[in-house]
């Protein structure tokens, strides 16, 4: 539950307003807000050879259309919690939303490659933001009981976009080009818009961020064990991750037909790891985000080990999508419940650092993958998840002087 400590004002979670009729029609609206939001996110994958004829640029410089909005959302997330922090949730959701859907309808239309790179920041920009508010007025639309089940609905989009939006954009842009995708996810995010119009309720501000409070999650300990968590589990995750595809081609010697089948099994089991988490994080927090970090060690690691297709590697391939598949609402959670009076402070601070760190770690994979070979980045993912996994255990039981009891 997330309790507010007695005589201090709270940015977080508030419940004093009458909110919607039905509330979790709202949160739903929100968890489209998110699958449009990460299928925009990670079009350009399956689509960057094209994309690059398109707008006559080399593959390489095209990639910006991938890295760019997570620098950009790196820096978002601060700057609405902070700029935008006296305005109605409302407002800036659907602000945010807005800014999402005129990046995508930039990049449908344009010709020219820059237009659609400064389409890109902007969705960056709308994303950072989406994370830190969306999660947060998410928790304080429903009972305080429910609050992690409502994080897992918003954060379900992920996991969805894993099992649909991904290869169903893929696919409508190899049939009906590039520009159809863009323009099908434009249309979408029109749709998300029109929801959250009509179902999300006025959502006033609590109080005032300053920028100083984005630090206060860092005067915790239980702050502290989640952004070191945070920078180790995003890194080990992408480092790895990014190079799913050539580890089941190479390693595991499966056709690409097959690489599909088994990248919808790995978003399945994440949409179950999603909501799992969400059941446990009220209760058991602690030991979901335990969980969640040691599997996607455990998982990548003994992936790297296995040297054909087998019963064996398809279960660890489904065990690192479900460990995966966890840690969104896990992460979103335990940030919002380390510094309850400044939530949205704390999740902006994760919000960037996670953005950072998910960035660093696809680049450290292709140093290691192009100087080490394949199994290096596998390597390395499972060591630094389960870093985090020690870390955390660290952090939270060492007593050092000056921590106080309060603060865990």
């Amino acid at each position: 539950m997330l309790k507010i400590p007695a005589g201090r004002p709270s940015a977080g979670p508030s419940r004093s307003e009458p909110g919607s009729r039905n509330p979790w029609i709202a949160v739903l609206a929100l968890a489209v807000g998110s699958f449009v939001l990460v299928t925009s996110e990670f079009m350009p994958i399956g689509l960057l050879s094209s994309m690059a004829s398109a707008f006559s640029v080399p593959e390489g410089r095209a990639g910006l259309l991938v890295t760019v909005p997570g620098l950009a959302a790196a820096a978002g997330a601060p700057l609405t919690a902070v700029a935008l922090s006296r305005l109605d949730r409302r407002r800036i959701m659907l602000g945010l939303t807005t800014a999402i859907l005129t990046s995508n309808a930039l990049v449908t239309m344009t010709s020219t490659f820059e237009v659609a790179l400064a389409g890109r920041v902007l969705l960056g920009l709308g994303s950072g933001g989406f994370w830190v508010v969306g999660i947060s007025a998410a928790a304080r639309l429903v009972p305080a009981r429910s609050a992690s089940h409502a994080v897992a609905v918003v954060s379900g989009g992920i996991a969805i976009d894993t099992v649909l939006g991904l290869p169903l954009g893929a696919t409508v842009g190899h049939v009906l080009g590039w520009r159809a995708a863009f323009g099908g996810i434009t249309a979408l995010a029109a749709g998300a818009l029109l929801v959250q119009l009509l179902t999300l309720p006025e959502m006033p501000s609590v109080r005032r961020l300053q920028a100083r409070d984005l630090l206060a999650v860092t005067r915790t300990r239980r702050g502290r064990a989640g952004l070191i968590a945070a920078i180790l589990i995003h890194s080990a995750q992408f480092t790895a991750y990014t190079f799913v595809a050539p580890y089941l081609e190479q390693r595991l010697g499966v056709s690409g037909a097959t690489v599909g089948t088994l990248l919808l099994l790995y978003g399945v089991a994440g949409l179950a790891g999603n909501f799992a988490a969400g059941a446990a994080a009220r209760r058991f927090l602690t030991a979901a985000l335990l969980v969640s970090s040691a599997g996607l060690g455990l998982t990548v690691l003994a992936l790297g080990a296995a040297a054909h297709l087998s019963v064996l590697a398809v279960v660890l391939l489904a065990l690192w999508g479900a460990s995966w598949g966890m840690v969104p609402v896990t992460m979103q959670t335990w940030m919002m419940r380390a510094e309850p009076g400044h939530a949205e402070g704390a999740l902006s601070l994760f919000v960037a650092i996670a953005q950072l760190s998910l960035a660093v770690g696809a680049a450290a994979g292709g140093v290691l993958v192009d100087h080490l070979g394949l199994l290096s980045a596998f390597r390395t993912g499972g060591i630094l998840s389960l870093t985090a996994t020690l870390a955390t255990i660290a952090v939270l039981t060492i007593r050092r002087r000056g921590y106080s009891a309060t603060t865990s």
